[in-house]
């Protein structure tokens, strides 16, 4: 149904509201029925669009008014039985909602993973997103301990940089030829790297030292919540 037809529908119906309030004419009773059974079909489009891939190419505002407007379509599931995803709602500033807290519920486990492209745990992108406060306490709540590793990765990113100039400077050392390319870098290009390109350098690099077992500790070799953000996997499936 278009805009326009669901619109004057709407309208329709608040002046038989006004005109019937109890809802005693018949008339009444089945504009109620419309105005519900429209309702539900705008919440089931809506949800459909927030599953689509086209999202993705939607203006941020866009996508925040549908949330804000119809926080129902957060409930909407796919045909694999998924909620739409916790992570591209808090992206695009969601408001608090009954609807919002079921997602995160359902979706407990993402709060404890690190976005890959921010080095964010999903409450710290709730507040550079613009979410109200209510969901970044929200998020906190359900993973407290996302709020500890947060401030050790913002504290680690300065030790990155350190870390991984000193693996520069240590070269390839006993290390498989195919890494040799790694270290053909100068400090400015690592100086330079985006966040992400600079995560992604040490991680290998890292990594490559400790199957060797030629790896220097330091603090990526220990810290859990380091070692996720910067790409390591857990030093328990490495031994």
């Amino acid at each position: 149904m278009a805009k326009g037809a669901a619109a004057e529908l709407l309208e329709k119906f608040a002046i038989l509201q006004k005109a019937d309030p109890e809802g005693k004419l018949d008339i009444t009773k089945r504009m109620h029925e419309m105005v519900k059974t429209l309702h539900q079909k705008m919440v089931e489009a809506s949800g459909e669009y927030l599953h689509g891939d086209s999202i993705h190419d939607e203006e941020p505002e866009k996508v925040k008014n549908l949330l804000d407007i119809m926080p129902e379509c957060l409930t909407v599931k796919n045909e694999h039985g998924e909620l739409p995803d916790l992570l591209l709602a808090i992206k695009y500033g969601v408001k608090w909602s009954p609807e919002l807290s079921g997602v995160i519920n359902a979706q407990g486990h993402k709060l404890s993973k690190v976005d890959a492209d921010s080095g964010m745990y999903p409450f710290s992108q709730a507040i550079v997103g613009g979410c109200e406060l209510s969901v970044v306490f929200d998020l906190i709540r359900k993973n407290p301990e996302a709020l500890v590793d947060q401030t050790k990765i913002n504290d680690g990113e300065s030790e990155l940089i350190l870390s991984a100039i000193r693996e520069l400077n240590r070269g390839p050392a006993d290390l498989p030829q195919n890494y040799h390319g790694y270290f053909e870098h100068t400090i400015m290009d690592l100086l330079t790297k985006t966040p992400k390109e600079l995560r992604l350098w040490f991680a290998k690099v890292k990594l490559a030292r400790e199957i060797t077992g030629t790896d220097k500790p330091d603090q990526f070799s220990s810290d859990g919540a380091l070692r996720q953000w910067v790409g390591l996997p857990n030093k328990q499936r490495i031994s």
